[in-house]
């Protein structure tokens, strides 16, 4: 049963209730955005480099970089051959935290864009700083220097208020040990940040839960509790939760780490899917080399710097650049 249970009668004389799968897909998904195409992972790499001159000046450049790499940044995480819009861009970004009478360095000098569409992984040890970059861009942390624009909005001043309503209809979550309440059965997950959203309304939420359990094929679980479902189930209902909001983005915290490896490609092929299917963006921190390989682009990271950018290339992969050796 959802959060607010609804009134049978109401419902069965409801003119206007989808009465088939299209006619729910059609009043409930997110429009596919016109200015977001597919991407050609045969072909973006060179192209990306090619508009490098073009990019001059947007940001600044990061340090252990020969040229203006941090535009060279900007143009290479643009897909080539369309009109791309930033979902997410860092600029000089740096992230201390205190420990004791220490200051660790997190992150230094980050200078990123995310465009509509990529299946992103940032990867890199543990330790290099790519859950703090996540979490980052995620508006869970502030950065210590440096700005964060998130749908072209700078959110580097915002107050935890605004963060948390910006991240509310912004921004999706799937998190490593899956997050789910425990009380509240799959629809009850999936539902519960729609609460949080007063323009929806009852009708619209019920909609909304019925489409995603259904894109990630757990309509007859909805009823049953996380401690009733297995990991990939549970981490299948996360995905639908996150996507309930209609979100620009969606990011993903090590998303494979708790799964068995023959579940865990299966979730990812899902999320790739979802991707191509609804041009949302996905943004993963990650080791795991099964991530990595479904990424269109990579993002590697070292003891809190950006090594080098990677767009792929069939089965290899391409580097707009890398760091220079020290």
């Amino acid at each position: 049963m959802l959060l607010e249970a609804a009134n049978p009668k109401h419902e069965a004389g409801h003119a206007n209730k989808p009465n088939d799968y299209r006619d729910l897909r059609m009043s409930v998904a997110p429009r596919p955005r016109a200015d977001v195409k597919s991407v050609d992972t045969e072909e973006t790499a060179d192209r990306a480099l090619e508009r490098f001159d073009n990019t001059a000046d947007q940001v600044g450049r990061p340090r252990g970089f020969s040229g203006s790499t941090a535009e060279r940044s900007t143009a290479f995480m643009a897909s080539a051959g369309r009109v791309a819009q930033s979902v997410a861009t860092l600029v000089g970004v740096g992230k201390d935290y205190r420990l004791g009478d220490s200051t660790i360095t997190a992150l230094r000098d980050v200078n990123l864009t995310v465009e509509s569409g990529l299946f992103l992984a940032l990867a890199g040890p543990s330790g290099s700083g790519k859950s703090t970059l996540l979490n980052l861009i995620g508006c869970i942390d502030t950065p210590t220097s440096g700005r964060v624009y998130i749908n072209g909005e700078d959110v580097s001043g915002k107050t935890p208020d605004q963060l948390a309503a910006l991240r509310a209809r912004t921004i999706g979550f799937i998190f490593q040990t899956f997050n789910l309440l425990p009380v509240l059965s799959a629809e009850e997950n999936v539902e519960y940040p729609l609460l949080q959203l007063a323009e929806i309304g009852r009708r619209e939420r019920r909609d909304r839960v019925r489409y995603y359990l259904d894109m990630v094929g757990l309509t007859p679980q909805g009823k049953q509790r996380p401690n009733q479902l297995s990991g990939g189930q549970r981490q299948r209902v996360a995905i639908a939760r996150a996507l309930a909001v209609h979100p620009k983005l969606v990011l993903a915290d090590e998303p494979t780490a708790n799964l068995d490896h023959k579940t865990g490609r299966r979730v990812l092929k899902l999320m790739r899917r979802i991707n191509q299917d609804t041009k949302v963006t996905f943004v993963f921190s990650t080791h795991d080399p099964k991530v990595i390989d479904m990424a269109d682009r990579r993002v590697d990271l070292e003891d809190g710097e950006i090594v080098r950018l990677g767009v792929r290339s069939g089965e290899d992969w391409k580097y707009a650049f890398r760091r220079r050796a020290d």
